[in-house]
C-alpha cells in the first residue's frame, strides 16, 4: 500500500482491516462509500484476501502525522503526536463505536462484579506479530507497566485507582481498585480520531467549547454531546 494517503475515516477503516474487525462485504462497501479509488480498494481487499488465507503480511502503510512522535513507549504517553504514532503499533482491550460506545476488542466482554474490580474476558486467537497468542499473563504485564510505566512513560491519572491485576485463567483478567472508579473502560478503550480532534480543538480554544465546535464546523448541541460521552470537559 506504498504511497497511500488516508484521512479519519479511511484510516478508522483499515485499523479495523488491520486488527481482523471487518468482513471482505463491509469493507468493499465501507470503501465505496467512502469513494476511494479502485487502486487502494482493491488493495485492501488484496491484503484481505491474504490475511483470510493465513498468509504472510507484506508492502507497508506510508501515512502522514502533524509532528513527530517524541518516542513511541506504549504506556505513559502524554504526546498526541505520540499516540498518532502508536496508533498502528498496539491495540487496546476495548474500543469506541463511531458513536462513542464502548465496544469489545482485544477483550470479549467485561463486567465490574463489585465496586473494587472489573473482570475481561480476553479474545481467543489474538496474534503478536511473532505468532505467539495473547494471554492473560500479556495483558497482566501490559496494565503492570501502565499502571508504573518505565521511563520515559508517566504515570496517567485515569488509572491512579488501578491497584494491580491478576490472570484468572489464560482468558480472564482481573482487576482490582483502590477505591470504585468508572472510567476503567474508557481509560482502556482506544481513543477514536473524532475524539482525538476534539481533544485537539478544546486545547486550541483553551477549553471554549462553542469556538471549539465553530472551528470544526459542528453544530454546537451535537459537539457538546460528544465530548461529554468522551469524558473531555
Amino acid at each position: 500500500m506504498h504511497g497511500m494517503r488516508f484521512h479519519d475515516d479511511e484510516m478508522r477503516l483499515l485499523g479495523d482491516l488491520m486488527r481482523g474487525r471487518v468482513t471482505r462485504r463491509s469493507l468493499v462497501k465501507r470503501g465505496v462509500a467512502l469513494g476511494l479509488s479502485t487502486a487502494a480498494l482493491g488493495t485492501l481487499v488484496r491484503a484481505y484476501d491474504v490475511s483470510a488465507q493465513g498468509g504472510e503480511p507484506s508492502g507497508e502503510v506510508v501515512y502522514g502525522l502533524e509532528q513527530a512522535p517524541p518516542n513511541m513507549a506504549p504506556h505513559g504517553g502524554v504526546s498526541q503526536a505520540q499516540a498518532w504514532g502508536n496508533e498502528h503499533i498496539y491495540d487496546s482491550l476495548l474500543a469506541w463505536d463511531a458513536d462513542l460506545n464502548i465496544i469489545p476488542a482485544l477483550a470479549e466482554s467485561w463486567e465490574a462484579p463489585d465496586n473494587m474490580s472489573y473482570i475481561f474476558k480476553l479474545r481467543q486467537g489474538v496474534l503478536f506479530h511473532n505468532g505467539a497468542e495473547m494471554k492473560a499473563a500479556d495483558v497482566v504485564y501490559s496494565i503492570a507497566n501502565a499502571i508504573t510505566p518505565p521511563p520515559p512513560g508517566v504515570a496517567i491519572g485515569q488509572l491512579a485507582r488501578m491497584a494491580n491485576a491478576e490472570a484468572i485463567d489464560d482468558y480472564t483478567v482481573k482487576i482490582q481498585l483502590s477505591e470504585w472508579s468508572s472510567i476503567i473502560p474508557t481509560a482502556f478503550s482506544r481513543e477514536p480520531d473524532d475524539v482525538q480532534r476534539y481533544r485537539k480543538a478544546l486545547a486550541s480554544c483553551r477549553g471554549d467549547r462553542k469556538a471549539s465546535a465553530q472551528m470544526l464546523g459542528i453544530p454546537y448541541a451535537d459537539f457538546l454531546q460528544k465530548i461529554l460521552a468522551a469524558g473531555l470537559r
